[in-house]
């Protein structure tokens, strides 16, 4: 069963994850893109991934991933802040 409102790519995810900064509202993003990630894969096998939405859809959900880890992996190999 296809329930469209959980691959849906809202424009917020995008602009957050692409250009937001890193804190917990951008970590909540990213829970958001894992289960839209999630669910696409589950439903992946039940005929998802054979139609052209679910084609178009999965390959920018898993750049929107790899953008959200790369972000967050370059923020969490800085240096801390300098003590105020």
């Amino acid at each position: 069963m296809f329930i469209q409102g959980k691959v849906v790519i809202p424009p917020e995810l995008v602009t957050t994850v692409c250009g937001g900064e890193v804190n917990d509202a951008y970590l909540d993003y990213v829970v958001l893109l894992k289960t839209r990630l999630e669910y696409a894969r589950e439903v992946q096998t039940g005929g998802l991934a054979q139609t052209a939405a679910g084609q178009e859809l999965l390959p920018d959900l898993e750049r929107l991933r790899v953008r959200a880890v790369s972000k967050v992996s370059r923020c969490s190999s800085l240096p801390p802040p300098p003590p105020s």
